[in-house]
């Protein structure tokens, strides 16, 4: 099975998981982060971009004394974001705000949670935007 491969079955668990629990084990996003670090080249401004972003949402959740990203996402969101090129940043946070808003529709029809999962959309839009297994290239 190659690397991808595996990518592809790590990243639907944790999908599916996330799902089904609104929460994933720590053992499964360090090993899915290990092979998008293992798999892809690293981008430090990307990195730096997608960092700056999480920062801006934790300090955003301070100030309003609510959580709107999960650790995990912000981990994953950061993670991914490394490995996204300069140039596919911002089609990255589109994608994931256009596979979010459908996850929270859907989600909001089927389980009737103020809270939605929003590792999916992360991990869609890794394999989407990122350059070695790309849609967009």
């Amino acid at each position: 099975m190659s690397l991808l491969g595996i990518k592809l079955f790590v990243g639907g668990w944790l999908s599916y998981y996330d799902l089904r629990t609104l929460s994933v084990p720590v053992w499964a996003l360090a090993l899915y982060a290990s092979i998008v670090i293992w798999q892809c080249p690293v981008h430090g401004i990307s990195f730096s971009i997608c960092a700056f972003f999480v920062c801006g949402v934790w300090v955003f959740e301070r100030i309003k004394s609510q959580t709107y990203l999960g650790l995990a996402d912000k981990i994953l969101l950061s993670v991914v974001g490394m490995t996204i090129p300069l140039m596919q940043v911002g089609w990255f946070f589109i994608t994931i705000g256009i596979v979010s808003l459908i996850t929270a529709l859907i989600w909001q029809k089927l389980a009737n949670c103020a809270r939605f999962p929003m590792m999916p959309a992360i991990i869609l839009s890794d394999f989407i935007c990122n350059s070695d297994t790309a849609f967009l290239s």
